[in-house]
């Protein structure tokens, strides 16, 4: 019944948007997504002048009346997007100056940055700044709330396959976020790593005999599963810098801590399984570009490169990709699936609204994966000490409010509501549901 008033309601209602102010003039999707990656200042006015104001998806929320009924603020996605409605991924190794360069590309590009995962951003509270790994000292080894210091200190693998879980987890997370901030605003994003490149230090692990072949299989098997509903994203720029160089500048820098415990053999398998396994795939899906540098990339030089850079995606063939679909069946495959307002109005509603979902692949731990099952009295002291630490900060915050948030509640933001749904935020463990048993 909803589906039939819908349909009914669309006929006059998309006849009376799209003929506000000559936003019928807006041009096909394929055009737009085709048309190559231009400075914030080349942008063509005509598209430009036309848009669509950007939903604010963090204050309003998007229910139901929003994709079913198609009411302001919510339609059209089309015409939100320019040329730089694109997915920029900034790939390359430890200490390599991705943070620099993405900056400054998406300053120059106007699209929004977002930095690559942190342990800070896994494991410190947004209400009060509590770091979960605080509860290691309380801990086995084997159990404790993992980040890359702890992994290359201990060796331990049970640490290292939880780490690239949570990695992997994390960053899936970040690039829903990327997708709902661009299919909103009609903003282009740019990041550091995506889910697709984690491959890499999962295998590194491998190498290093951390984990075994049935992680591997593990961690494609859920990769697949949670990203086979996210796109690919449009650029890849891998930033090719010598490994003596890398490791020089992550330990100047102490990268995550932890620069004075990486080594050449560490940073070696990095970059050989970029090259030898991540760039030929992604390469398939997306236009990669390769930066051969001597140095790796600061904020003094960033500028240059980022000039370079904008110049080269400019001048790319990504229309030739978007039309000669027989020639290049792969590439930007799930892009040119949506091709049409209504596929995009579903896409906008699942990575704002449904992010839970994707996420609750990585709640399943096959038996055969032995790094991910450590001794089951381990989990259930950890759970005990979590769950107590729980009821500590819960007391403690509500001690904190003031009488009339303690007798009539508290009115949470749409950002309070979104990271309670992401289980690290609030502080539970990733195999909290497991541990139970």
């Amino acid at each position: 019944m909803i589906n039939l008033i819908s349909k009914r309601l669309n006929q006059s209602a998309n006849l009376v948007l799209f003929n506000l102010n000559g936003r019928n003039q807006i041009k096909n999707l394929f055009l737009i997504q085709s048309n190559n990656i231009c400075h914030k200042n080349d942008l063509d006015p005509e598209v430009t002048k036309l848009r669509y104001p950007p939903f604010p998806y963090k204050e309003k929320n998007l229910n139901i009346f929003h994709k079913y009924f198609r009411l302001e603020g919510f339609m059209p996605t089309i015409g939100k997007f320019t040329e730089n409605t694109k997915v920029v991924v900034v790939e390359g190794n430890i200490g390599s100056g991705k943070e620099a360069i993405a900056k400054k590309l998406a300053d120059d590009l106007g699209m929004k940055f977002i930095p690559d995962v942190t342990p800070e951003l896994e494991y410190k509270s947004d209400i009060d700044g509590f770091d979960w790994r605080n509860l290691n000292k309380h801990l086995h080894e084997d159990v404790w709330y993992p980040d890359f210091k702890t992994v290359l200190e201990t060796k331990n693998p049970y640490q290292a396959a939880a780490w690239e879980m949570l990695l992997l987890k994390t960053r899936t997370y970040i690039y829903l976020t990327a997708l709902t901030h661009l299919m909103n605003t009609g903003d282009g994003v740019v990041l550091e790593r995506s889910p697709w490149s984690g491959t890499v230090f999962a295998r590194t692990l491998n190498n290093l005999n951390l984990v075994g072949k049935e992680f591997l299989d593990h961690y494609w098997e859920v990769r697949s599963a949670a990203c086979c509903t996210i796109f690919r994203p449009h650029i890849v720029i891998y930033l090719d810098v010598p490994v003596d160089k890398c490791l020089e500048t992550a330990k100047r820098n102490n990268t995550h801590d932890c620069g004075h415990l990486l080594d050449e053999e560490y940073l070696e398998l990095v970059e050989k399984n970029y090259k030898n396994h991540f760039l030929p795939v992604i390469e398939e899906h997306a236009e990669v570009f390769t930066y051969k540098l001597n140095e790796p990339v600061t904020e003094e030089s960033a500028p240059e490169l980022s000039e370079l850079i904008v110049d080269e995606l400019s001048k790319s063939n990504m229309d030739e990709y978007f039309m000669n679909v027989t020639k290049y069946q792969e590439k930007f495959e799930d892009w040119r699936f949506h091709d049409s307002d209504e596929r995009l109005n579903h896409l906008r509603w699942f990575v704002t609204k449904k992010k839970k979902d994707v996420l609750t692949h990585f709640d399943y731990y096959p038996y055969y994966v032995d790094e991910l099952w450590p001794a089951y009295n381990l989990l259930f002291a950890r759970n005990f000490v979590t769950s107590n630490a729980l009821e500590d900060r819960d007391i403690k915050l509500y001690n904190q409010r003031s009488f009339k948030e303690k007798y009539f509640g508290r009115k949470k933001s749409f950002d309070e509501k979104d990271s309670e749904e992401w289980l690290i935020k609030t502080g539970y463990p990733p195999d909290y549901i497991q541990a139970d048993g």
